[in-house]
């Protein structure tokens, strides 16, 4: 994903155009639409890559229904009608240019539901729109000759799922048969990088699981808080001794740079793999339990354990993930995330409030570790019921390019403040 696209949503009145970095740094202030952002990079992806609609409340989100969704304008009655939400992909051989994928939601029972389905690529461009029940109206445009239009019937959800949609009208062909509607299925986006499809994008929650004393080998699914983790740690424990080797030496290495551990294992309570176990991590060549070292450890673990083991070109959606670190490991933490970008091409987008995580980014773009167009910081500004977001650009030296007004206001007034300045002047 190379740029969100969105309006109509919550704090978000006008259009917003997000660029999506490998290293996309999200600040501000509370309650500025940060999280909402990370939600709707998910959903965009799904509006693009799912085999049903968004779900704009799956863990660790929760956006609500289309009240609590729709940008509200004030006074009665000013809840916008639609809202809109879209992205824009460049995948494999960048002459092949970019790919737009464009949703408009409108309120259905109290929810959100896609009442338009759109796709671009060069100059072909669908449009599918849902009408009465189950039918849809289909348009295909290209360049230089004549739109198709027809009406077709497909299941719910049919307007999402746009392959149906485009072989019915291919078999119910609109009656100039100009252009060919199966010429347009190149334009669905399983179609851009076969069957798979790129990974889904992992969200993280911002507060994750308790550690255990001792753990009860059962099976956990993937899920935000890293309930997860201690199973999947077991597991490559007993069944790949080298590549659990190769994960905790990374876990080891992030430690030792945050000054919060040397070494983490996995030590079972008994001899069958079925039999307890207990993670334990080494403060020099002592091993402690998880629960007994500082809270932040256990924190940051999950956040470990699912990038490193992530595939490449993975993208993660994080909210806070130096909650409890010291601001050495949050520093620390912006190095995993480069390391992690560069050589995975992994994509992160991480919702934050530690300058000591951005300014490490900032530094390691300054020594070379990343190239500057890597990185962007979003800024969330918010006046009443209106939110912004303003891309800030670092060039090679780490520095900030064309930094908005506001954004630092409020430490550079603490600091005249300590420092006795009348009147902030």
């Amino acid at each position: 994903m190379r740029e969100l696209v969105f309006g109509g949503v919550r704090c978000f009145k006008d259009e917003q155009r997000v660029p999506i970095r490998p290293v996309t740094l999200l600040v501000g202030e509370n309650s500025s639409g940060k999280s909402t952002v990370l939600a709707l990079v998910r959903a965009a992806w799904d509006l693009a890559f799912g085999k049903a609609e968004p779900d704009f409340n799956e863990p660790p989100f929760d956006l609500g229904g289309y009240d609590a969704i729709a940008h509200f304008h004030g006074g009665q009655g000013k809840r916008a009608h639609e809202f809109t939400l879209g992205a824009a992909f460049r995948f494999g051989d960048e002459k092949q240019g970019t790919r737009v994928v464009n949703g408009v939601f409108a309120e259905r029972a109290g929810q959100p539901i896609l009442h338009e389905w759109r796709a671009r690529h060069g100059g072909q461009a669908v449009e599918i729109t849902r009408s009465e029940g189950d039918q849809c109206h289909v348009k295909l445009t290209h360049k230089g000759a004549r739109s198709s239009e027809a009406d077709v019937m497909a299941p719910p959800p049919g307007i999402h799922l746009a392959e149906g949609v485009l072989t019915a009208a291919a078999r119910q062909r609109a009656r100039d048969r100009a252009p060919d509607p199966y010429a347009f299925l190149r334009l669905l986006p399983g179609r851009w990088v076969g069957p798979e499809g790129p990974p889904r994008p992992f969200a993280g929650a911002p507060i994750r699981s308790k550690p255990e004393r001792t753990y009860d080998p059962k099976r956990v699914s993937p899920e935000p808080g890293g309930a997860h983790v201690p199973m999947d740690l077991a597991t490559l424990h007993a069944t790949d001794p080298t590549e659990f080797k190769q994960l905790t030496e990374a876990i080891g290495r992030y430690g030792e740079e945050a000054n919060l551990f040397t070494r983490l294992e996995v030590r079972r309570r008994g001899k069958k793999p079925g039999d307890p176990f207990q993670l334990t991590v080494a403060v020099e060549r002592y091993p402690f339990n998880l629960v007994d070292v500082g809270y932040g450890v256990s924190q940051v673990l999950p956040i470990l354990v699912d990038t490193l083991r992530a595939p490449a070109r993975q993208t993660f959606l994080l909210q806070q993930p130096e909650v409890h670190l010291h601001p050495r490991a949050q520093a620390a933490l912006g190095s995993l995330l480069v390391r992690q970008a560069k050589a995975r091409r992994q994509t992160f987008l991480v919702e934050t409030h530690s300058d000591f995580l951005v300014d490490r980014v900032r530094t390691l773009v300054r020594e070379g570790a990343l190239p500057a167009d890597d990185v962007v910081i979003l800024y969330f500004e918010r006046d009443r019921t209106k939110a912004t977001i303003t891309a800030i650009e670092i060039d090679r030296q780490g520095a900030l390019v064309d930094v908005p007004s506001g954004y630092r206001a409020f430490f550079l007034e603490e600091e005249r403040r300590f420092l006795g300045i009348a009147g902030g002047g």
